[in-house]
């Protein structure tokens, strides 16, 4: 469904055009017939029986308030901004059908600065604060704002009476004032946009061609949960009753983007702080490390440009300019302007305006009769070809199949802020993407209700917000991340040729054996992909209680346990030899390491782990996320194992375990990628895999680079080692699973 567009009577020739802020004195209207002004009076005026959820489903305002003073009491601690302020008003977000979609609660200081805002929605089932900003103007103050600097003084020199007005909204980031005028009720033909009799008008280019109709057709009293709008639910309860101690508060980890060292003279300072905040030392840094560029309705040469060449910029294009200024500041001074022009922070500065037109032509970003802009998803990593004109080489690669979560995780991580284009998750159904922003900062909670976050919106007023992973899909392209040649930013997504889980039936209880107290993993060179490998672990106390990892320049690392599937992991970085604690409360302990540079070119490199009877370890956790494999696997977790007693000494649960079998689990909702390492002896020349998942099988020697050949797996299945050497390592892809449950066993055959 999309906007209706009317054209007024010829007897009214009204002809709409609207700048936003710094061309606000050339928006006009020319009207032939003036109609009687009538005082105007700002009001939101909701129809006396506005349709709403049923009671048990929805939050009313009462209700709404109290979950907005209970999240800022829990989360000030980590909000500064937070630790003294109340709330200042609360408002109803309409749809324009007239349904409440959800709340804005303002928060000021107890000296009236404005310390931002959240939305709280109106729905139990769904995400229950979709959007939240810890500083700065509010929503509501933004669109009250817009009002008084742009459309009062127009409607007053029209002759133009508001009869009623409202906030619309289309959660989590289009918002809008809808205006009823009443001189105009009823109209044939317009200029501009309206829905379901409301005039649309917003701050923000993209929210004003927004659709803000809703359908609530499903009856919620028969509604069975699904497993997200449960974790809603309870996180609404936990909301409600104030429980800091909740799942939902605690967290396991978090990043933002760390200004990386610049680089001589012509390094620039940072970038001005957010449009009415307060900088009183509660400001984030990260948001001062990036320009507040925002989009200009003007003339364009470059794209798809109108008859007229007026329109709005794009969020592609300015997104682009956003991240692009960052590294323009950080060591890379000819990305824009030249070397020698050191001020380029403002949207209004005619390089920062040249760059804009430069990225909508590589871009191909078109401008719509309505004066907006669209940039597709197939096209937003075509800013490379920019970066290239301007010098530098770079990589920039964009996520088309799975983007997500994660990968906003390992992009901050590595101090790479990248580009997510929105489009919003309304009732499942896509229509066209929404807009791109650039994150900055993550907090990743336990379960996903309250994960989120921080990105630039490119947008005049409300520039920064707090985004809930819950509310909108990455659609399209997702994420485009930028790594500049020669940048002190990690590699892309590491390729796995390391060594497997160890099946080995002649394996002896001798501290030099290979698998039973130390083991060994072969990497080799893939052109610009880091390597990775992995290594399983027998906790025994006193016996080996940490590994020393030896033969890494450089690596991060995650352990965790076999049976946590990643929800226990804890990181690492390291630089050189190293000791890793194991997780004392696993006896299955699961190690595994990504190279941060690629291996040299006709190069390979042996990393060695061997088990230590202390914990006395020499690195320090840090925040870290879950392993991705060749772009698309989740780690399963299986890996080298090294079982000093090798299950001799075991219960008969244990018994066999890294000796003639061995077992991996597949994931739920991901895709899986695990390994085993099988020696080829007499009492095992093939292997039996059962799985109730099918699954593509590569294999190769330990020695090798490549893989020599795949198969696929079904229920049940024999490989046979095609040559007589004697370390295999067998590779399982498995699609995501829909159980928790499943796995893959591995029995050696005589």
């Amino acid at each position: 469904m999309t906007a209706t567009y009317y054209q007024l009577p010829n007897s009214l020739d009204i002809q709409f055009f609207l700048h936003n802020q710094d061309k606000r004195k050339e928006g006009f209207m020319k009207i032939k017939k003036k109609v009687k002004l009538i005082s105007l009076i700002f009001t939101l005026i909701a129809y006396f029986a506005s349709p709403v959820l049923c009671a048990e489903e929805s939050i009313s305002e009462d209700q709404a308030r109290k979950i907005a003073n209970n999240f800022i009491k829990i989360e000030k601690q980590n909000f500064p901004s937070w630790m003294n302020v109340s709330i200042k008003a609360l408002y109803n977000i309409y749809s324009s059908n007239g349904y409440i979609v959800g709340y804005e609660i303002s928060v000021h200081d107890k000296g009236g600065n404005d310390r931002g805002y959240i939305i709280v929605s109106s729905d139990k089932n769904k995400t229950i604060i979709p959007s939240f900003s810890e500083n700065g103007l509010s929503i509501s103050g933004s669109l009250f704002r817009y009002y008084e600097n742009d459309l009062k003084q127009l409607f007053e020199s029209l002759n133009l009476t508001t009869k009623e007005m409202r906030i619309l909204g289309n959660l989590p980031f289009h918002f809008a004032i809808g205006i009823k005028f009443q001189e105009l009720d009823y109209i044939d033909n317009a200029n501009f946009i309206v829905q379901d009799g409301w005039f649309i008008f917003s701050p923000n280019p993209n929210s004003h061609q927004a659709l803000y109709k809703k359908n609530y057709k499903r009856n919620y009293r028969k509604l069975s949960l699904t497993p997200s709008s449960k974790e809603n639910r309870d996180f609404y309860n936990a909301l409600i009753n104030g429980d800091e101690n909740s799942k939902f508060f605690k967290k396991i980890s978090s990043g933002k983007i760390n200004n990386i060292k610049k680089i001589g003279s012509k390094s620039r300072m940072s970038s001005p702080i957010n449009e009415g905040t307060i900088d009183d030392g509660t400001v984030d840094e990260s948001s001062k490390l990036f320009s507040n560029i925002y989009q200009e309705n003007r003339e364009w040469t470059k794209g798809g440009v109108k008859s007229d060449k007026m329109c709005y910029a794009g969020c592609g294009p300015v997104a682009w300019a956003i991240l692009l200024e960052y590294w323009d500041r950080n060591g890379y001074p000819n990305l824009i302007s030249s070397k020698t022009d050191n001020s380029n922070r403002f949207t209004t500065d005619p390089d920062i305006r040249w760059s804009i037109n430069e990225l909508r032509g590589y871009l191909e970003t078109t401008c719509s009769d309505d004066g907006g802009a669209t940039t597709w998803p197939w096209d937003i990593d075509q800013g490379d070809e920019y970066i290239k004109a301007r010098g530098y080489k770079s990589n920039v690669y964009s996520n088309t199949l799975e983007p997500g979560f994660w990968q906003i995780i390992e992009d901050i991580n590595a101090n790479r802020p990248p580009i997510a284009l929105f489009d919003l998750d309304d009732g499942g159904v896509v229509d066209i993407p929404d807009h791109y922003v650039v994150v900055y900062a993550y907090e990743d909670k336990s379960g996903t209700a309250n994960d989120r976050f921080k990105a630039k919106n490119g947008w005049q007023i409300t520039t920064d917000s707090w985004y809930s992973r819950e509310t909108i899909t990455l659609f399209g392209a997702g994420i485009t991340s930028l790594i500049i040649t020669s940048s002190p930013s990690s590699p892309p997504k590491p390729y796995f040729d390391g060594a497997g889980s160890l099946v080995d039936p002649q394996n002896k209880d001798n501290s030099n054996d290979c698998g039973c107290k130390l083991d060994y993993v072969k990497l080799h060179s893939h052109k610009d992909k880091a390597s990775a490998g992995f290594f399983q672990v027998f906790r025994i106390p006193g016996v080996c209680e940490s590994i020393s990892l030896n033969g890494l320049d450089s690596a991060s690392i995650e352990v965790r346990s076999w049976t946590g599937r990643g929800n226990n992991s804890k990181y690492y970085s390291i630089h050189g030899n190293s000791t890793i604690p194991l997780l004392s409360k696993s006896i299955w302990n699961l190690v595994a390491f990504k190279t941060n540079q690629p291996i040299k070119k006709g190069t390979s490199k042996i990393v060695a782990a061997v088990c230590r009877g202390d914990n006395n370890s020499d690195v320090t956790e840090v925040s870290g996320n879950p392993m991705i494999l060749n772009s698309e696997y989740h780690w399963g977790g299986n890996g080298s194992i090294i079982n000093h007693s090798n299950n001799q000494f075991n219960s008969d649960t244990q018994a066999g375990y890294g000796r003639n079998r061995d077992t991996a689990v597949l994931l739920k909702s991901n895709k899986t990628l695990s390994v085993f390492q099988v020696t080829n002896t007499q009492s095992c020349r093939k292997v039996k895999f059962s799985t109730r998942l099918p699954f593509n099988l590569s294999w190769k020697t330990w020695n090798e680079k490549d893989w020599q050949g795949s198969k696929k797996i079904n229920n049940e299945d024999t490989f046979i080692f095609p040559t007589s050497d004697y370390w295999w390592i067998l590779k399982a892809e498995a699609p995501a699973s829909s159980s928790d449950k499943a796995r893959i066993d591995v029995v050696c055959e005589h």
